[in-house]
């Protein structure tokens, strides 16, 4: 694979991420304003920790996408971490 199709999947592979993260956050807004429903009704604190939660995998998930959306694919890496120096992937090289 070349340079610019590389590029072409990072890229797209960047947007889809982007992408994933919008949709995380239209439901993490939407759990948030069932929290403050749930908050005002003085419903059970079961169902206010089941929100808790929810929410907390929601951010946790975009989290995930940001970090793993952060290091761009090189196929001629060899495995190597862009986010890390070269000293540190040195003993990586075999």
């Amino acid at each position: 694979m070349g340079a610019t199709a590389a590029e072409e999947v990072g890229h797209a592979t960047l947007q889809i991420v982007h992408d994933l993260k919008n949709q995380l956050n239209g439901l993490k807004l939407y759990a948030t304003f069932l929290r403050k429903r749930l908050e005002q009704k003085d419903k059970s604190s079961e169902e206010q920790e089941i929100v808790a939660k929810l929410i907390a995998g929601l951010d946790n998930a975009a989290r995930e996408m940001t970090s793993a959306g952060s290091v761009r694919a090189d196929p001629w890496n060899c495995g190597n971490d862009r986010r890390r120096g070269p000293a540190e992937n040195h003993h990586e090289r075999g």
